[in-house]
């Protein structure tokens, strides 16, 4: 906790102030469309995905590490056609969309559209800077640019906020129910934000999975500036010249979730929680009792027996086939939240094969790690819960048949 909180104070403190060093390319390499600048005890790279979308890497290392994405598509790094001018301080990267300056000492990158104007660039004094293992841009924030974006987090839609006062937001997943308007962070990270100003519009995409910061004028009303915690500062800028074309180009790097069923886009009855049966019915009875629209009922973890996923408490539940199948009649789907976390539990179907297949998280020196979340609160047998990688393909295919019953 002190170690996050002093990263969050260290993050949010003036460059000048929090000792933060500024990076300065002593050489300059081009590999295909890429740039890749080195310097003292550290490395940056800029290079076009295609002629709208424009990755910048930065590392306080001497060099890069492996190069792979929880978030990015495979195919989303095609070659991609550029024209590239180096000179003593300075490079320029052009595609047929963008004109992208690099300054070589200090490190500073600047976006332009092809016709010339002015879209993005590094804040002069500071740019790109480390200190230990974090990593930080500062970028121009003009009085009439509106930011939007950055997923599940509180205020106004425009981030500039009330009088340009801005926002600041943590991105690290936090299980924060009973939240206010001050709240932060959330629940979802989704490290985004689109630009506009007079009509056009470009985005930036943080591919990050470590705690990351933004802060949209809320240290300064003329800096917008995001960073990390440790690791690599990656990000992406993508041009439009229209919100629509944004996220079409960001989607297009990131995935687009497939079509949903007609019922997804209806209204859902959701809350912590309904049970047992009898109150589930009752609800639905009455939407339907008062003509209130509905396409769908939650169920919350208290329809599990102990709070075990794939589970149903028979005694709150006895026949879940037959309450699905009457809420079905009433035209209603049921959505039951699923928690990836079981019990520690010997005995239990989806621990063992866990176990036997070596699809939980582990410790540094190789045993499962343990932590307690809603099983050691269970009314019978409490205990703590395991974890599955997601990050192995097996075990995401382990986890996903555990859905068909």
């Amino acid at each position: 906790m002190l170690r996050a909180s002093a990263a969050l104070l260290l993050l949010s403190t003036s460059a000048a102030e929090a000792g933060w060093s500024t990076f300065s390319a002593e050489r300059v390499e081009r590999e295909g469309a890429t740039l890749v600048l080195r310097g003292a005890g550290a490395v940056a790279s800029v290079g076009a995905l295609t002629p709208e979308v424009v990755r910048v890497r930065f590392v306080p290392r001497a060099a890069f590490g492996r190069d792979h994405s929880y978030a990015v598509l495979p195919q989303a790094r095609g070659p991609v056609e550029a024209a590239v001018e180096s000179g003593t301080g300075r490079s320029v990267l052009r595609t047929a969309a963008l004109t992208v300056s690099v300054q070589h000492a200090p490190f500073r990158v600047s976006f332009a559209a092809a016709d010339g104007q002015s879209l993005d660039e590094d804040d002069a004094e500071r740019g790109t800077s480390w200190v230990g293992e974090a990593a930080r841009v500062w970028k121009r924030l003009r009085h009439d640019e509106h930011v939007y974006g950055l997923g599940e987090k509180t205020g106004r839609l425009d981030k500039r906020g009330w009088q340009l006062g801005g926002y600041a937001y943590a991105m690290w997943n936090s299980d924060t129910y009973a939240y206010d308007d001050g709240t932060d962070p959330l629940y979802a990270s989704v490290p985004f934000y689109l630009v506009l100003r007079g009509g056009r519009a470009h985005g930036v995409f943080l591919d990050e999975t470590r705690r990351s910061f933004f802060d949209v004028g809320k240290e300064s009303t003329h800096l917008l500036s995001f960073g990390v915690e440790g690791g690599e500062l990656d990000y992406y800028f993508i041009d439009g010249p229209t919100p629509r074309q944004v996220i079409e180009r960001y989607t297009a790097l990131t995935g687009r979730m497939p079509l949903p069923p007609r019922w997804a886009l209806g209204y859902h009855q959701c809350r912590y929680s309904y049970y047992p049966e009898a109150r589930v019915r009752r609800l639905a009875d009455t939407f339907r009792a008062r003509r209130v629209p509905g396409d769908a009922i939650w169920l919350d973890i208290h329809y599990l027996d102990g709070y075990a996923p794939f589970t149903w408490d028979r005694e709150r539940f006895p026949d879940p086939a037959r309450l699905l199948a009457d809420l079905r009649g009433q035209g209603f789907r049921v959505v039951t939240i699923v928690d990836p976390h079981p019990e520690k539990a010997r005995g239990s179907p989806v621990y063992e094969t866990g176990l036997a297949g070596d699809h939980f998280v582990k410790n540094p020196d190789g045993t499962v790690y343990e932590a307690p979340v809603w099983p050691a609160n269970a009314e019978r047998d409490p205990g703590p819960s395991v974890f599955p990688d997601f990050s192995k393909p097996a075990a995401r295919d382990w986890w996903g048949g555990l859905y068909r019953d």
